[in-house]
């Protein structure tokens, strides 16, 4: 179920992709990901969210709302 499922990347084209395929997406700030934040807004996706590293992205991902954590049924 990609509506519920989430793309963790460190660049905007992985963004780009998780939402193209139907998922949300998430920018981690390791690896490419510093140099790459800004230019979330310039691709018009400021909503996506921007944590430090993946273990944030985890926890940000867990505290979601709870279609988050409903399982498949």
């Amino acid at each position: 179920d990609l509506a519920r499922s989430v793309m963790i990347g460190d660049a905007v084209s992985d963004a780009q992709a998780g939402l193209a395929a139907g998922a949300q997406a998430m920018l981690v700030l390791t690896g490419r990901g510093a140099g790459e934040a800004p230019g979330l807004a310039r691709a018009g996706l400021a909503h996506v969210p921007v944590v430090a590293d993946l273990a944030a992205a985890l926890d940000a991902w867990l505290a979601a709302a709870p279609l988050n954590k409903t399982p498949p049924g």
